[in-house]
């Protein structure tokens, strides 16, 4: 969590949240750093709830469980188990105002970020190239999920389901 009298950033495990505080923290956007050994911390009160703008990034749910799966596993948490995993239990913790998707980061950083801080335009883009925290796996999602695999992934996680809806304008079925 990074915070700024203007703004609370929530870093959602696995939605480009380390390359997004690699760029806050590059531009020098916040005030402080409320926990350093804690990544991922939902809202707390007095924080996100004085007024500031909570932004928060967002992924696809089948990007999502198949991105943490493998992390989990590279850090030896046993195989890449996709089905391992509840967005909605992870989502319930996170409440934004603002929400950047993993797979525009740029444009919704931009989106999101514009009115609080100062941006580099001209530089935006470049300032997220650069991948951080990926493991390497493939990401098809036909090769880990059938179409009924995915109706059953959206259909167990109908509070992310509805973000996604909402944020992307459709699902992945």
């Amino acid at each position: 969590m990074l915070w700024s009298d203007r703004f609370v950033w929530l870093h959602v495990p696995k939605c480009a949240g380390t390359q997004t505080r690699a760029v806050l923290r590059k531009l020098g956007a916040f005030d402080e750093d409320l926990d350093p050994n804690i990544w991922h911390q939902g809202r707390r009160e007095g924080l996100t709830d004085s007024g500031r703008v909570v932004v928060a990034n967002f992924r696809r749910l089948p990007s999502w469980v198949l991105s943490l799966a493998h992390y989990e596993a590279a850090r030896g948490g046993g195989p890449a188990d996709p089905w391992r995993w509840s967005g909605d239990d992870v989502l319930a913790r996170y409440d934004a105002d603002r929400w950047i998707r993993a797979e525009h980061l740029p444009e919704d950083f931009a989106a999101a970020f514009g009115d609080l801080i100062e941006l580099p335009t001209a530089r935006l883009t470049k300032m997220f190239r650069k991948r951080r925290n990926a493991t390497d796996y493939d990401r098809s999602l036909e090769a880990w999920f059938t179409p009924a695999d995915l109706e059953g992934l959206y259909a167990a996680n109908p509070a992310w389901a509805a973000l996604e809806r909402r944020l992307y304008g459709d699902l992945l079925v």
